[in-house]
C-alpha cells in the first residue's frame, strides 16, 4: 500500500508506504519533517503528542511489529547475503570476487562477478533506483542546503540566484522539483533517469542553476535537451550561470545567516561557521 500527500509548506511529495503511516497520509495539514523542525512545531508542547501516551493496545501492536521485523528473518538475511557478495563487498574476509573464484575456478568465477556488476547496476540505475520518478529530498546532495524566508534552497549559487537575480528583479517563482515538472532523459550508460529543474518563474520559464564550468558536460546537455523538448509550447527553458547574476559574498552571507533570515541544516552549520570563520561561546 502506497500513500501520497503533499507537505502543506514546500508542496513537497511525501511518500507513506506502511499502513500504520495511514493517520499521517490523511492529515493535510501536517508538515513534512523539515518544515516541522523549521517552524519547531514538534517541540514541547507544540508537539501533537504532547501530553498523551500510546493505550496498551498500541503498545501492544509495536512490540509485536518488533518481534516480527523483517530485518530479523532468515529471508532477509540471505536477501543481504546476495546483496553484498553482488556488490563486491567483503564476506566472512573475503570479497564476492574472490567468493566466485573459490566456488567457480578463476576463469569462470571472473566471468561471473562480471555478471554481477552489470546485474546490480541494471538493478539499481533508472526505474531499478528506489527513488526513480521522485524529487530528491530534501537535506540530500553536495550543496549547503538550508532555507532563505522560509524557501528551500540547495546551493549557496541558488540562494545567489534567489537573492541577486530573482528578488532584484521582482520575480515571482517556485520550486520546479515537483512530479508534474519533472523530465525523463537517457544518461550516458542508457538507462532512464529523471531529472527535477530548479524554478519555476511567473508560471511562464523554467529555469536551471549551472556553474559556467560544466554547462557543456554531457549530463547537462542531455538534461538539456530533453527539457527543451519536454517543454515546448509551455514553458520557455533557460540555463543561468554566474554570468547571469553576482554571486554573494562572504560577508554577504554572514550578515544573512546571523540575522536569521538564512537557516542551514545542521551538517552544514558547522561547515558554515568555519568557513565564516565564526566562534561560539
Amino acid at each position: 500500500m502506497s500513500l501520497t500527500r503533499n507537505c502543506p509548506e514546500c508542496k513537497k511529495d511525501l511518500f507513506y508506504t506502511n499502513k500504520y503511516n495511514k493517520n499521517l497520509a490523511e492529515n493535510k495539514n501536517s508538515l513534512c519533517r523539515s518544515c516541522a523542525v523549521l517552524k519547531q512545531k514538534l517541540i514541547g508542547e507544540k508537539n501533537p503528542f504532547y501530553g498523551k501516551h500510546h493505550t496498551e493496545e498500541t503498545k501492544e501492536k509495536i512490540r509485536k511489529n518488533r518481534n516480527t521485523n523483517f530485518t530479523k528473518t532468515e529471508e532477509y538475511r540471505k536477501k543481504r547475503r546476495e546483496i553484498i557478495i553482488s556488490s563486491g563487498r567483503a564476506f566472512n574476509g573475503k570479497s564476492s570476487k574472490q567468493l566466485l573464484i573459490d566456488k567457480h575456478g578463476e576463469e569462470l568465477g571472473l566471468v561471473k562477478y562480471k555478471e554481477s556488476l552489470v546485474k546490480t547496476s541494471k538493478t539499481i540505475s533508472g526505474s531499478g533506483n528506489h527513488m526513480y520518478g521522485k524529487p530528491s529530498p530534501q537535506g540530500s546532495g553536495n550543496g549547503w542546503s538550508g532555507w532563505y524566508k522560509g524557501k528551500y534552497f540547495r546551493s549557496i549559487m541558488e540562494l545567489s540566484f534567489i537573492i541577486n537575480y530573482l528578488e532584484k528583479n521582482k520575480i515571482k517563482y517556485s520550486s520546479a522539483e515537483t512530479r508534474e515538472l519533472s523530465v525523463q532523459y537517457t544518461d550516458w550508460k542508457g538507462s532512464e533517469r529523471n531529472y527535477f529543474p530548479d524554478f519555476l518563474l511567473e508560471e511562464k520559464t523554467i529555469a536551471e542553476i549551472k556553474p559556467k564550468r560544466l554547462i557543456q558536460s554531457d549530463g547537462v546537455k542531455r538534461k538539456k535537451e530533453a527539457a527543451e523538448k519536454h517543454f515546448s509550447g509551455k514553458y520557455e527553458y533557460k540555463i543561468f550561470t554566474e554570468d547571469d547574476f553576482e554571486k554573494l559574498k562572504k560577508e554577504e552571507i554572514k550578515k544573512l545567516y546571523l540575522s536569521g533570515e538564512v537557516l542551514m541544516l545542521p551538517r552544514y552549520k558547522e561547515k558554515l561557521d568555519k568557513y565564516l570563520k565564526l566562534e561560539h561561546n
